[in-house]
């Protein structure tokens, strides 16, 4: 349930309601966690990685990308 975004509030419910006992819960919550931590950590960890390398690159053309982000969100809400 860990993975399905948007439902880690939902799918309890869903499996209490289930009949699932607390200990196959309480197991299949503990191998969850421990998947989706470190699978977290290690994107968070790499992406942070890419910035570094490309940081100079990323400041030459950082005005030039936030002038984009800006044109763009404008231009969804004229269409809106």
């Amino acid at each position: 349930m860990r993975f399905m975004w948007g439902l880690r509030t939902a799918l309890p419910i869903a499996i209490g309601i289930s009949g699932v006992s607390w200990r196959r819960f309480f197991w299949l919550n503990l191998v969850s966690a421990a998947l989706w931590a470190p699978l977290i950590a290690t994107i968070g960890w790499s992406f942070g990685a890419l910035l570094l390398r490309y940081d100079a690159a990323l400041h030459r053309y950082e005005h030039w990308l936030m002038a984009g982000v800006v044109a763009m969100a404008l231009l969804v809400r004229l269409l809106r």
